[in-house]
């Protein structure tokens, strides 16, 4: 399963809790598979990438770890999660 919640909540209240929607889990499926991506380069290496990557991870595990010990996240805390999520994904197509 994707989407678990530990506290019984159904997968569908975790996406909204989050300000997501199921379609946000899924990338659209790209026409070429082999096209490297239009989206322009925000980082000057893939060292710069590389290190968004580490730090943001870093902040989805400390999240994660308060979610596991029962500590809620507020408004704000989600919103800087799904900005993790984002740099991630821009980080990690940037040095495909």
């Amino acid at each position: 399963m994707l989407i678990h919640c530990f506290a019984g909540c159904g997968a569908a209240d975790v996406i909204a809790a989050m300000g997501l929607e199921f379609s946000d889990l899924f990338p659209d499926k790209p026409t070429n598979h082999f096209k490297k991506s239009s989206r322009p380069n925000h980082w000057h290496s893939e060292r710069e990438a590389l290190r968004v990557i580490r730090f943001e991870a870093q902040l989805v595990a400390v999240a994660a770890d308060n979610i596991a010990n029962g500590i809620e996240l507020a408004s704000d805390e989600l919103d800087r999660l799904v900005l993790a999520a984002q740099r991630i994904s821009n980080a990690t197509e940037s040095v495909q």
